[in-house]
């Protein structure tokens, strides 16, 4: 009985310490994903900021509104992991118009704007100057625009100049594609501060411009007078 006993203590220490190294290489293993986790999502966020750096020395070399354009709709595709990009511009009346449009079937593009439009709660955080994405919103929310804009992850951000909102970014990809994280939407964001901020530049010079024209022919006049 008494050898009995002292392999019974013996079997529960061997136990315990089995559990304890159980325990160890489960948490080694969840640390080890974890860490691999956090490298994909820092070698997204460098990739990012790294196409973000070209795309912002593409666009900030040009004061003509349609050459932005223009290059932005080269740009996106190439350095950003987005399938579909949209960049719908205000007019002076508030109407969203689409000036680039990537992966989107024609014929949708008023229903997209015409649902973002009409959607207050999705204007009411644009226009404060917040972006969202499948990744921060509701459940309801993100199904209701991954059914209206036939995306399943997407980022929308607002583009904002000194007069406030001027327009919106739109990126998004299908069910296949990998989801979308903070850093995405952090991305985005900044493209469209750039962005908001290059129009600017443009429409500033283009005013600055045609002041100049008016007040030559001014003094001509004057001149001639």
């Amino acid at each position: 009985n008494e050898k009995i006993n002292l392999l019974a203590k013996s079997f529960e220490k061997l136990k315990n310490s089995f559990n304890n190294l159980d325990e160890q290489a489960k948490l080694i293993v969840r640390t080890d994903l974890e860490l691999n986790k956090a490298q994909e999502e820092l070698d997204k966020r460098l990739a990012g900021l790294d196409a973000l750096q070209k795309i912002s020395r593409l666009i900030s070399t040009t004061l003509d509104e349609t050459e932005i354009f223009s290059r932005l709709r080269q740009a996106l595709p190439t350095n950003l992991e987005f399938e579909k990009n949209l960049i719908l511009i205000y007019d002076a009346q508030k109407i969203l118009h689409s000036y680039v449009d990537i992966g989107f079937p024609e014929k949708n593009i008023p229903i997209i704007i015409n649902t973002l439009q009409k959607h207050a709660k999705i204007m009411n955080t644009l226009s404060k100057g917040n972006a969202f994405s499948s990744f921060s919103i509701s459940k309801q929310e993100r199904e209701f625009i991954s059914l209206a804009c036939d995306v399943e992850h997407f980022v929308i951000s607002p583009i904002i100049s000194q007069q406030g909102i001027i327009g919106i970014v739109f990126v998004g990809n299908q069910s296949n594609a990998a989801a979308i994280t903070h850093g995405d939407e952090e991305i985005i964001s900044i493209l469209s501060s750039q962005i908001g901020q290059t129009l600017e530049n443009a429409r500033l010079f283009e005013q600055v411009y045609r002041s100049s024209q008016d007040l030559e022919a001014k003094i001509q006049d004057r001149t001639i007078q």
